[in-house]
């Protein structure tokens, strides 16, 4: 997980607080599928979460 230049392993459990207006980036280095659970408050859509899962958003 890299958090505004910031890198630190993920592991199965944690979680990751990404402050508002940092960039941010994911990428799994393991074997196994992963599976992820995203929360944004205030409880709003976010603008790019099309882009997101489009693979658009670089």
């Amino acid at each position: 997980m890299e958090v505004d230049g910031g890198k630190q392993t993920v592991r199965e459990g944690d979680c990751v607080f990404i402050p508002a207006g940092q960039s941010h980036a994911l990428r799994n280095t393991g074997d196994e599928e992963m599976h992820m659970m995203f929360v944004y408050a205030p409880d709003i859509i976010v603008d790019h979460w099309a882009q997101e899962q489009s693979g658009d958003l670089k």
